[in-house]
């Protein structure tokens, strides 16, 4: 499902189903009239066909027309997350300023049936349930501190265990391998206003009121070549490479015929982190040139850069 804002400033949600190739397959509108001016609002619907929709410090539950509004409620804070599981009802995550993460269950008729706390986090980015029922959360740390958080809930509210990461990682989405084994998703900060995205693959202990460890860390993008500035250049450009480990590079200008004209680092071996290189456009031709790096294991990356004199 897809939050879309039209041209009028009203918001449209858009349900989409793909074949496993990605070939779409259908499209609907569902008609809500009284989303006017809404911002980011997060949605997720139940088997029994029920909208649940939230944004800011309101949640709303829609029947599956998507069009009659079966109920409202406000929230403690802002919203960071909702979902809804099977015997279960609605769950909202929000934020708030000084409390942190509140936590909240809603029958699907919109009764409320508790709220819990999780002082430590600033903000719960997603959520799952296990098949023995216990609810596992990810959230945010408070603002100066970097670090993944995980929760274990039990279907009452009552908080089992939590964990803390390594600083430095931040959290954004879930997903559960199987019923002991999930993979995050989220960014690294390198702490030089760099950050890296990342996959991480956890197991859950056979005690359900311990935690979890952490298998393996995958990085998805270990090597980034940033924009050529200026771009096009007369006489010289500058650019650079951001590395998330030491790695061997290197940096070529090719021309479109595939040769090359300029070497910028040759196995140079480069710390992690921003480093900056000069395109010298002297001796050259006007015309576009392919600037590459290659980074070995870590990856290969190309820009496009146009020399006019």
């Amino acid at each position: 499902m897809v939050a879309k804002r039209e041209g009028n400033g009203t918001i449209q949600l858009y349900t989409d189903e793909f074949s496993v190739v990605g070939d779409s397959l259908s499209t609907s509108r569902l008609p809500f009239a009284d989303l006017d001016n809404w911002w980011r609002p997060y949605v997720d619907l139940s088997t029994s066909g029920r909208i649940f929709v939230a944004n800011d410090m309101l949640i709303r539950g829609y029947e599956s027309d998507g069009s009659t509004l079966a109920w409202s409620s406000s929230l403690p804070g802002t919203v960071t997350c909702v979902r809804c599981f099977d015997g279960l009802g609605v769950l909202v995550a929000s934020r708030v300023s000084g409390l942190g993460a509140v936590l909240t269950r809603y029958s699907e008729d919109g009764d409320e049936l508790w709220s819990e706390v999780w002082p430590q986090v600033l903000a719960i980015t997603d959520m799952e349930r296990l098949a023995d029922g216990r609810l596992l959360m990810i959230g945010q740390a408070q603002y100066g501190e970097e670090r993944i958080h995980i929760a274990c809930y039990s279907p009452t509210g009552e908080m089992l265990w939590v964990w803390q990461g390594r600083s430095g990682y931040t959290s954004i989405a879930m997903t559960l391998l199987s019923d002991n084994h999930f993979i995050l998703t989220g960014y690294r900060d390198n702490r030089q206003w760099q950050y890296f995205m990342y996959l991480a693959e956890f197991a859950i202990t056979d005690n359900p009121n311990s935690g979890v460890g952490e298998r393996e860390t995958m990085p998805i993008d270990e090597v980034w070549l940033l924009p050529v500035y200026p771009n096009p250049f007369n006489v010289s450009a500058s650019v650079s490479l951001s590395l998330n480990r030491m790695s061997k590079v290197n940096l070529t200008l090719y021309d479109l015929l595939g040769r090359p004209v300029r070497t910028l680092a040759q196995n140079q071996q480069l710390s992690a982190g921003e480093h900056r290189f000069a395109v010298d456009g002297a001796g050259l031709a006007s015309g576009t040139y392919i600037l590459s790096l290659d980074a070995g294991t870590a990856g290969v990356r190309s820009r496009r850069i146009t020399l006019v004199k």
